[in-house]
Order: structure tokens, then sequence, then C-alpha cells
């Protein structure tokens, strides 16, 4: 009896414990925006290196193709954006590091489960003032994140994540970022 007991007692902290997931990855996202009764939809992949201090953004919004690069490093806090259809590269400072988009995980919590398309998960949430983030994920692998704020709703469905350091060759600049 008391090895049962003993057994449910770690499943139940096992179950309780929240995803650790990988700050460096990269993945396809669909994210739908309700801002002030206005909705926006963001197709594209997503590449971040944490230890790196990089990320690439390519998006399609509002009928741009865009490659977004930003490097968050002390020396270049610059971000790169390419405007693909138009062949045009913008400079913009970023200030501050790159941070892990996933740290709020460590201090969610578990609020059951739920399913994304046909991949089932478990429900992680957080919130801090009037902010509020509830992840579905299936392990370690995101698979859709909602942030909320009174007026804001961002949802972020990922798919073919990847938990790991993006090839180096996906930062490289596009030759019309170097000629501005």
């Amino acid at each position: 009896m008391k090895a049962f007991v003993l057994l449910v007692l770690v499943a139940a902290a096992w179950a309780a414990t929240p995803p650790t997931v990988s700050g460096s990855f990269s993945s396809k996202y669909v994210t739908k925006y309700a801002t002030h009764g206005r909705n926006d939809t963001v197709v594209g992949t997503i590449y971040e290196d944490i230890a790196g201090q990089r990320q690439r953004d390519d998006t399609q919004y509002q009928g741009n193709s865009l490659s977004i690069i930003s490097f968050h490093q002390h020396e270049n806090q610059t971000a790169y954006i390419y405007v693909i259809n138009r062949a045009v590269c913008n400079h913009h400072h970023v200030d501050g590091p790159l941070y892990n988009r996933w740290q709020w995980v460590a201090n969610s919590t578990s609020t059951g489960s739920c399913t994304v398309g046909t991949t089932s998960g478990q429900q992680w949430s957080f919130a801090r003032g009037e902010a509020q983030i509830v992840g579905c994920f299936s392990g370690n692998t995101p698979l859709q994140v909602t942030f909320t704020t009174h007026q804001n709703t961002e949802t972020t469905t990922f798919s073919g994540y990847q938990g790991s350091t993006p090839d180096p060759s996906v930062f490289q600049l596009n030759s019309a970022c170097f000629s501005n």
C-alpha cells in the first residue's frame, strides 16, 4: 500500500511540473491579434538563438513579405527589416537583450488539458497584473500560446517546432542591408 501511495505522489508531482521549453528554437507560426476591435493575422517562421542574442522572423503581413533579423548583442543592437517584395532594408535600434520567451513557463500553474488541432497537451497559465499568458504544451513542445491584457489578445499557434539552436546561416543578412 505504501508503494502505491508513493507512486501516486510521484505521478502527481510529475504532472504538476511545468515543461522545460528551449529558448533557442525554430518554428512555423500563425498569430492572430485582436486589438481594440481590430483583427489581424500574421503567418511566418521564427528562429531564435538566445545564446547568440539573435532572432529572425520571416513573416507575411498586410500584403508584404518581411524578413526581420534582430541582433541584440551589446555592440550591434540593430534590427534589420528586409521587405522582400520591395527589396528594401531598413535599420532600427533595439533596446536590451533578447529574452527567452518561455521564461514565464517555469512560474506557471497547470490548468488542465488542452487540444490544438489533433494534438493534445497540458495547459499552463501565468498572470501578472492585467496580463495573462495561457499555453498549451505537448511535453516540452509549445502548441499554442495566448497573451491577454484588458484590451488585447494575441494567440500564436506553432507547428514544426524544433527546440534547438537554429543553423547560423539563417541569420545571414540580405545584401540590400549592407548598402543602406
